[in-house]
């Protein structure tokens, strides 16, 4: 397993905006120097979210911004994504390093624990 520091701004997308007003949004924090993007929508269907991750994986890669997906795995293994955050009902971070390989980054809520 590689460790790597990151420091920087992490941008986490909102929930209300979707389509050309988020990639604007994604594109003015990558430009503007953010080092990661956070694809944070539990609310649209699977396909709207997939066709959404797959615009904004394209815009980190062309910033050089990583890219993570909040909450679906499944989500960053198929767009490619640098890594994903997952809470306590996501599943198990080693469970989810293993799926995701030793080099993604693997982000844990830990609901005003830190030791979790």
């Amino acid at each position: 397993m590689t460790t790597r520091t990151l420091r920087g701004l992490y941008a986490v997308t909102p929930e209300t905006l979707g389509g050309a007003a988020l990639y604007r949004a994604a594109e003015a924090v990558c430009s503007g120097g953010a080092m990661l993007l956070q694809y944070r929508n539990k609310s649209r269907d699977a396909a709207l979210r997939r066709a959404e991750a797959d615009a904004l994986r394209a815009i980190t890669t062309v910033c050089g911004t990583l890219f993570i997906i909040n909450d679906d795995v499944d989500l960053a293994r198929t767009v490619g994504a640098d890594g994903v955050h997952v809470g306590r009902d996501d599943g198990d971070p080693a469970a989810v390093r293993a799926r995701l390989g030793s080099d993604a980054i693997v982000g844990v809520s830990c609901y005003d624990d830190p030791a979790l």
